[in-house]
């Protein structure tokens, strides 16, 4: 489906970092960042320890996002759990929790969220098997998901006497509309992948064919060949474009979406990646950007 591009150096080294660590991070490879969520022993259900951790990798990414040159394009979002992406927050913890401990957390965790959806990089998560809860406002949170052939999402939430507190409420009808989403949130409605997939809640399903291996689970890979398609294309040109689309969504009318577009469009002008990609349409060949 993906433009064919070299990416074996991303899927050989995708699984690096401390096997200890509730989110393990690999150095940027060709302008491309993985994280993955590793606390399989409750799969990957978000609790306190996790979230920051998700939090301050987010702010590095986004320094890196912001670098000139542009030295994270990508970001992927994967799981060490073999047959979850997120099981959504850790309701152990939030049982030993106060009132307030509970509405902080939730703060926390929607602020957190918000970092990751208006990172100027493109977002990818890639979900094995299932995504609950906040485990799903996660996906929500990123630009594209691929998910699994036999992959559940569900936001089943008003059945624990709460309602999906980190953006599910407000992201979720972007993607598919208000009366599909309310069926998702308000009666529980658990989503097949292939649903999500005309519901245009995922992007793109990896059948049972490509199997997880000894090294990496085909999901991971498959968001890993997406990435390595968007490294075609100019990272600067692609944060504009990411902006552009979101605030203009945002804005709230076409005119002030227009608004938007133009001003990102403006900002090309200067860019070493528009001169690149000018003289290589001339000399017919790739472009070379580098992200300036």
């Amino acid at each position: 489906m993906w433009r064919k591009l070299p990416s074996s150096r991303l899927l050989c080294r995708a699984c690096s970092g401390a096997a200890s660590a509730v989110i393990q991070s690999s150095e940027p490879i060709d302008r491309v960042t993985l994280l993955t969520l590793n606390r399989p022993e409750r799969a990957n259900s978000l609790n306190t320890e996790l979230v920051e951790a998700l939090r301050l990798h987010i702010r590095e990414v986004r320094r890196l996002a912001l670098s000139r040159p542009v030295r994270c394009a990508v970001l992927v979002l994967a799981s060490a759990h073999e047959r979850i992406f997120s099981a959504g927050a850790d309701l152990k913890e939030r049982a030993a929790q106060s009132i307030e401990q509970q509405r902080n957390f939730t703060n926390t965790l929607r602020e957190t969220l918000h970092m990751l959806a208006t990172l100027p990089c493109i977002t990818i998560a890639a979900l094995r098997s299932g995504a609950y809860g906040g485990g799903l406002e996660l996906a929500l949170a990123c630009d594209f998901r691929v998910a699994h052939e036999g992959a559940i999402l569900a936001l089943p939430e008003t059945g624990l006497g709460i309602l999906p507190g980190a953006g599910g409420t407000q992201r979720l009808p972007r993607l598919i509309g208000v009366a599909r989403a309310k069926e998702v949130i308000l009666l529980g409605r658990r989503l097949e992948a292939r649903d999500a997939l005309n519901l245009g809640l995922v992007n793109h399903l990896v059948p049972p064919t490509e199997a997880t291996t000894a090294t990496m689970d085909g999901t991971t890979a498959e968001a890993l060949r997406m990435a390595a398609s968007l490294l075609s294309r100019s990272p600067v040109a692609l944060q504009l474009a990411k902006r552009a689309v979101d605030d203009g969504i945002d804005a709230g009318s076409l005119a002030c979406g227009l608004e938007i577009e133009s001003n990102c469009y403006a900002e090309t002008f200067g860019t070493e990646d528009r001169l690149e990609g000018l003289r290589a349409f001339a000399e017919k060949r790739p472009p070379q950007f580098t992200g300036q």
